[in-house]
């Protein structure tokens, strides 16, 4: 007698000390949507677990459903998830620039909590043209430029300090609490950075050089700052000139100054024939560093040299040394990689994710990803060796890039910009021009690598139904040990899930202890993924 498929996850659960397959499942996913162009660009927790999300929104822009009045063009934005991930709040800043232009320059770049000052620290670009950008009661800003701003947790607006004409490009904050932002002027590549106490105390504005963008810090345990960035032909710091390799366009440079960014403490430079850059830095608990980013032609090692496919940007994932010496560095074979920025982050201190989108088939150690799209976005973890672990594969990318930040559970949370609709848990559709998505998965363990060539539909019958149907077994389906049911709401939590057996026929489900409503459903092993979505009414 064949049973429901409820029933049988009764039978398993009282039988077996069952657990569903969590590695490759979206945990959480939220939307910032809008009819105009909405970006993400980073994020922090609090020590209680709460989320903060920072980017900016266009006219009528929306944060996980929350609708926003914009003040020109784009405003920035700052909202807060607690740690169940439920809406907690969302404030916006910005001023109207006349003519309105889409380039209009109010936006929150980088985010951090302060454990000294119990704040939130956001640092970014404002402008408007005389009417001043309102952070909060008392806390205006004119002109433009860069600003640094300190929120409570409840988002009132505590200090705003600017520098103007300036940009903000990556802060870090000391075991002082003190404040550290960097930012170059636009028109002239000059770089610079601002010290400030936690409590928002301007302590010293220093100019650094030349040439000192796409730049990413850390502050070291030993009363130093740490950081990378590209050396191009006249860059200097500290008053140091910095040349790249001889026919280079730019080199990938690794250098420590002091907390007063007056003494350069050393620096490495990795020798390329073409491009080379690093785009983002994370320190581990002994005093080495992990690095990200991607070089042209050939790239010189102590042991080796590196060869790029021809034309290629080649992504790099390397662990410095304490004086920016690589102990390792991996490279990953690439026909097309679109976006050369390839950010990477460290999660518990334990596994390193890296993040980029691609066009073309990409091998991450015994992992070949093939995208089904034009640009899909990749994810890999590595462990501390740089040996990978696993992969996971999205849908297709808009212009920009799928950034990376790692959660203190081991897992990863993944944002990236789409326009009509996102192939993530459940899946999500546009609102606009383009909308970003935010999704929190667990550890990453194995690669989901959908078979091609094949329809990836599960025929349902009866749909619309009273919460029971029928799921055909798809032809071409092979049978493995590790097959899963999967069944989400519209939110992309997991509310069912059972391992599927060999069956010589339909399966049989049963969703009436849910909600009337849709679910999407999906059959996967981790290389076979087949969806469709139930509708229960």
């Amino acid at each position: 007698m064949k049973r429901s498929l409820l029933s049988a996850i009764w039978v398993l659960l009282i039988g077996t000390q069952w657990q569903p397959i969590k590695a490759q499942q979206v945990e959480w996913i939220k939307q910032i949507g809008g009819a105009f162009d909405e970006t993400v660009y980073d994020m922090c927790y609090d020590p209680a677990g709460n989320l903060y999300m920072t980017g900016a929104l266009g006219p009528g822009g929306t944060v996980d459903g929350h609708s926003f009045s914009v003040n020109g063009t784009r405003d920035g934005f700052l909202a807060k998830f607690n740690a169940a991930m439920e809406y907690q709040w969302a404030i916006t800043f910005g001023g109207a620039i006349l003519p309105p232009t889409p380039n209009e320059l109010d936006v929150g770049k980088v985010v951090m909590f302060n454990p000294v000052s119990g704040q939130i620290i956001l640092g970014g670009l404002y402008a408007d043209n005389g009417n001043g950008v309102v952070f909060g009661p008392g806390m205006i800003l004119s002109g433009g430029g860069m600003f640094v701003a300190g929120y409570d947790t409840d988002g009132i607006c505590q200090w705003v300090r600017s520098v103007p004409g300036g940009g903000a490009q990556d802060m870090v904050i000391d075991g002082g609490g003190n404040i550290y932002v960097q930012g170059f002027y636009e028109f002239s590549q000059f770089g610079y950075m601002v010290k400030y106490s936690s409590g928002g105390d301007e302590l010293w504005y220093r100019d650094l050089g030349q040439w000192i963008v796409s730049a990413a810090w850390v502050a070291d345990d030993d009363g130093t700052l740490a950081m990378v960035f590209s050396a191009y032909d006249g860059t200097t710091l500290i008053g140091t000139s910095i040349q790249p390799s001889t026919g280079a366009y730019s080199n990938p440079l690794f250098a420590r100054m002091d907390t007063s960014a007056t003494q350069l403490n050393g620096y490495k430079l990795m020798g390329t024939d073409s491009l080379g850059t690093f785009h983002a830095l994370s320190m581990l608990g002994d005093g080495t560093f992990i690095t990200s980013g991607g070089y042209r032609q050939n790239l010189f090692l102590p042991w080796d040299t590196l060869v790029a496919a021809s034309g290629v940007s080649q992504p790099v994932l390397a662990r410095l040394d304490s004086a920016g010496t690589p102990m390792w560095l991996q490279d990953f074979e690439a026909n097309e990689v679109i976006y050369s920025a390839i950010p990477s982050t460290l999660a518990g201190d334990s596994s390193i994710y890296l993040g980029m989108d691609v066009s073309a088939p990409m091998t991450f150690g015994g992992f070949t990803v093939t995208p089904s799209t034009a640009r899909d976005f990749v994810v890999a973890r590595f462990d501390l060796d740089g040996n990978c672990l696993g992969v996971v594969q999205g849908g297709e990318l808009a212009n920009g890039r799928v950034n990376v930040h790692g959660t203190p559970d081991g897992g990863v949370i993944v944002s990236g910009p789409f326009f009509t609709s996102m192939n993530i848990g459940s899946g999500l559709t546009g609102t606009g021009s383009r909308d970003y998505f935010v999704a929190k998965y667990g550890q990453i363990t194995s690669v989901p690598e959908q078979r091609s060539g094949a329809d990836q539909s599960l025929h349902i019958y009866a749909n619309p139904n009273d919460g029971t149907c029928t799921i055909d077994l798809p032809e071409g389906l092979e049978w493995t040990q590790a097959l899963v049911l999967n069944i989400y709401d519209l939110n992309g939590r997991l509310v069912q899930s059972e391992p599927v057996g060999r069956h010589s026929g339909p399966l049989k489900l049963d969703i009436r202890a849910q909600a009337r409503g849709s679910y999407p459903v999906e059959l996967t092993d981790g290389a076979q993924r087949y969806s469709g979505t139930i509708v229960f009414e």
